[in-house]
């Protein structure tokens, strides 16, 4: 799923993100647009690397978070990948995720629920 987020074409063609009235934490989140989806965890050197090169990104966000619930949110995530990022198999891997996917589930609606509050807020500036 593509969503607009207001682009904007300038005089000389090039197209600009307009977020200006955006808090930093949706500025953040829109930077995300270019972050290619996790790789298989049964490929432990490209999901190492894509933690590791995600992780500053997760980070900013908690750092920004609009609420106390999605900072915990947050928190953990960061946590975690912090933890994967030192893995070196693909059963640590498997382990992790198992004893992590339910709380990751619930923990999800929560930032789901503020991601589309940014994309409803930043839709509704233009």
């Amino acid at each position: 799923m593509i969503v607009s987020l207001g682009a904007a074409t300038t005089s000389s063609g090039a197209t600009t993100m307009r977020l200006a009235g955006a808090s930093s934490f949706c500025k953040t989140l829109m930077s995300f647009s270019s972050v290619k989806g996790t790789p298989s965890v049964k490929n432990v050197a490209a999901y190492r690397r894509w933690v590791i090169t995600n992780l500053p990104r997760f980070q900013k966000l908690e750092s920004e978070a609009p609420n106390p619930s999605v900072k915990k949110v947050l928190a953990e995530l960061v946590t975690i990948m912090q933890s994967q990022s030192k893995l070196a198999s693909a059963q640590q891997f498997q382990k992790s995720i198992a004893a992590n996917h339910q709380r990751w589930n619930n923990d999800f609606k929560v930032f789901f629920t503020t991601a589309m509050s940014c994309v409803t807020n930043i839709s509704n500036l233009y």
